[in-house]
């Protein structure tokens, strides 16, 4: 078997910016994580019943809902399944080992049925924000409704983060939230994030 190195896409020093000893944000980048994504395929008219083709497949064999609601978020095992369109949706594993058999996993259920299923592992950065004011710092470049009730902990959102196209899944604890970014942009939006945080105080964990 061929061991994938997954790299930093950006490489952050561990530190704290501000005055506080517990600095109220806590930024993180999420290495190695699988990303495995779901797309139904079929022509515009039999889009609907591509769509169905994949939930009743992936529901009958593989021990979890696909979410068809947009913003819903469903786990599956040690795994996070994401709405990310009405025909696509983002499964996310822990480690590279464990989206190797997600990814075995799909295509095994997903046999006949009208779907691209791609590992997009090392196209996007992940990166966490925890802390009180997660929804006010990325207030400042979203134009999203971050409020609690427009955005409850637990669901999703597409939307664009500092001009950067991003992926939004607030933590279902609701102290944070996990940003999926290109990864060719990552540098740039982590110079932004890290500015943006810095009215507030942050520490940089590894």
């Amino acid at each position: 078997m061929v061991e994938v190195a997954y790299r930093s896409a950006i490489e952050p020093a561990p530190g704290t910016f501000g005055s506080a000893s517990a600095a109220p944000l806590v930024l993180t980048e999420r290495r190695g994580l699988a990303q495995v994504q779901l797309a139904a395929i079929g022509r515009a008219d039999a889009v609907d019943r591509s769509v169905m083709a994949v939930a009743a497949a992936f529901d009958g064999k593989l021990g979890g809902a696909l979410p068809l609601a947009p913003g819903m978020v469903m786990a599956v095992g040690d795994a996070v399944v994401l709405w990310m369109a009405p025909d696509r949706w983002l499964v996310v594993g822990p480690d590279p080992e464990s989206g190797m058999k997600m990814e075995e996993g799909l295509r095994k259920a997903m046999a006949g049925v009208a779907v691209a299923i791609t590992d997009q592992s090392q196209a996007r950065a992940v990166l966490r924000v925890r802390g009180a004011a997660w929804r006010s710092l990325l207030s400042k470049g979203c134009s999203l409704d971050l409020h609690p009730r427009s955005f409850m902990p637990g669901r999703c959102a597409s939307t664009r983060l500092a001009h950067v196209p991003a992926l939004l899944h607030a933590l279902p604890s609701g102290d944070g939230v996990d940003l999926y970014v290109p990864r060719s942009y990552a540098r740039s939006f982590w110079e932004w994030l890290v500015d943006a945080a810095a009215e507030y105080g942050y520490r940089v964990e590894p």
